[in-house]
């Protein structure tokens, strides 16, 4: 027979020899990656619809979240970014129209006016079209 033919055949054979799987028979690497030494296990969970959708995202970690509030990955991480960055723009548009309405600022105010309206335009609609 020729050689890469008995190769295969053998390798068939083997596959179709099933054994039995067990915590003790799979590589320790991959059991590490799973389990921790006080025997608990790691959890992999995906979103169910369109993982591209922000509304999806959104409900995925917020549901997550609400069972495991230490959860991470990267749904979780673009969530609380998104909050954070859109948090960040209302509580600097808030601190801008405060300063902007104090008789005090007056002077500073026309002088960073337009720079601000600019940079809080751009940047409140950036964070309304692409965050959560």
């Amino acid at each position: 027979m020729v050689p890469p033919l008995t190769y295969d055949l053998d390798g068939l054979r083997k596959s179709l020899d099933p054994q039995e799987i067990t915590l003790k028979t799979l590589p320790p690497s991959l059991v590490g990656t799973w389990l921790l030494p006080d025997g608990r296990a790691r959890v992999e969970i995906l979103p169910n619809g369109d993982p591209t959708e922000t509304s999806v995202l959104r409900k995925f970690a917020t549901a997550v979240l609400a069972v495991e509030p230490s959860a991470s990955g990267p749904a979780i991480s673009n969530y609380e970014s998104g909050k954070t960055v859109t948090g960040a723009f209302v509580e600097a548009g808030i601190l801008f129209a405060k300063f902007s309405a104090n008789p005090a600022m007056t002077h500073t105010s026309s002088v960073t006016a337009p720079a601000k309206s600019r940079g809080i335009r751009v940047s409140s609609t950036s964070v309304w079209k692409v965050m959560p």
